[in-house]
């Protein structure tokens, strides 16, 4: 020790030894309630975005407070390039710092140009409300949408706006930010349009999708409330009681026969499949019919989740219940692939202070500047202060000899 004067024998000292490189105090380290905290700043028992084996984000705890090992005047700067507009991540680091990549962690300093890492950015989650009512779109009139296939889009003619509005605050936080767009339909009706934001959640949701009727989906109120207001129509006659029929154009043989195991499931058990030609000659299309007791169990059960504006396809004694849900919104981590567009040491003068700084967590890893990075983790040790031992004290320990070096 350049100071051992200060310490006398059999003096307890802490030893820590680094592994695993470091960062300077002012990267940001991903928190799980979405916010972003300087490493510096990390206490323990803090909450981080961590990862588990798969890479999928998960909690991550704080086992101790940010530590630093003192200043170093060798400093690397990564930059990655991700697909969403407005997200390039910089991470500046010591040359062995270990950053996630979906084939395993590699140090900094090993990474190429166009080598990928895992990034993390906060979106809006699917809650399972959620899902229902997306469910009942793309049974109805919903549809995939976005160049990625990432976002699910719904329009109804302007008289209906109203539950185009009420679709859009069931999705909550899902619902995009942009205008409603107008357009005029082949019938030539005003059309209103809304959409999803494109997020990754939403995309995984319409991979589901992609092919028909997933047979994983479940059949839910909310979900035939939905499907019916879009694709549902009351028949009614003076004679009997109200039927309830669904145009289900769209769905294949395959599509049938998982609806149909659903509305088995679901408890209803007086229905029937048919198809129809839109005009002579033309392509025949799938209808569904709930006879009275199915209908009746339909209308019972959606009755107080349909507008005003669409309680015209109730039966006027099942009118005037709805009462809109509760929607709570929900957000968490999401990942994405980023590449690495450029790697460059840089001079110690341009990162002040130059202190290393790094965590450990109870995942082995966390986001720093959303970037997945390992944990870096500190060794200590708790030792003794041996005392200084005389020449023929060493020569006797050299020759084999028992010599104690604490008092």
């Amino acid at each position: 020790f350049r100071e051992s004067f200060k310490y006398a024998p059999n003096d307890y000292i802490t030893v820590t030894q680094k592994v695993h490189g470091c960062f300077p105090s002012s990267m940001k380290v991903s928190m799980w309630d979405g916010s972003q905290k300087k490493i510096h700043s990390i206490r323990q028992g803090d909450e981080l975005v961590g990862f588990d084996e798969s890479g999928t984000p998960v909690k991550a705890i704080a086992k101790r407070d940010a530590f630093t090992t003192g200043q170093t005047d060798k400093w690397l700067r990564v930059k990655f390039k991700q697909p969403r507009k407005g997200d390039n991540p910089t991470v500046t680091c010591t040359p062995d710092h270990q950053i996630l990549t979906p084939e395993g962690y590699v140090p900094a300093n090993e990474l190429n140009i166009g080598d990928v890492a895992i990034f993390t950015r906060n979106e809006p989650q699917i809650t399972a409300q959620k899902v229902e009512v997306l469910n009942g779109l793309m049974l109805g009139d919903g549809s995939i949408a976005g160049a990625l296939r990432n976002s699910v889009e719904w329009s109804h003619k302007h008289d209906h706006d109203e539950y185009s509005q009420y679709i859009a605050r069931l999705l909550g936080n899902l619902t995009g930010l942009g205008k409603p767009q107008h357009r005029v339909s082949g019938h030539g009706s005003h059309m209103i349009g809304y959409r999803t934001q494109a997020l990754r959640q939403v995309g995984l949701f319409n991979k589901k999708w992609r092919d028909g009727v997933p047979d994983d989906f479940t059949l839910t109120p909310l979900t035939l409330a939905v499907w019916y207001m879009d694709d549902g129509s009351r028949s009614h006659s003076d004679l009997q009681k109200d039927r309830a029929v669904f145009s289900t154009c769209s769905f294949s043989d395959g599509d049938v026969q998982i609806v149909d195991q659903e509305l088995s499931r679901y408890g209803f058990t007086n229905y029937t499949w048919s198809q129809h030609s839109a005009y002579k000659g033309s392509k025949l299309y799938w209808y569904l019919r709930l006879n009275k007791d199915d209908a009746e169990k339909l209308f019972s059960d959606i009755r107080h989740l349909v507008p005003p504006v669409m309680q015209y396809k109730l039966p006027e004694y099942h009118r005037g219940f709805f009462v809109e849900p509760i929607v709570v919104d929900a957000t968490g981590p999401v990942v994405f692939d980023a590449s690495v567009i450029s790697s460059e040491t840089v001079h110690p003068d341009k990162v002040f202070p130059s202190t290393k700084w790094d965590v450990e967590t109870t995942t082995g890893n966390f986001a720093v500047n959303r970037i997945a990075v390992h944990n870096s983790s500190v060794r200590i040790a708790r030792t003794i202060v041996k005392r200084r031992l005389s020449w023929w004290e060493r020569l006797a320990k050299r020759l084999g000899v028992t010599v104690a070096e604490t008092e």
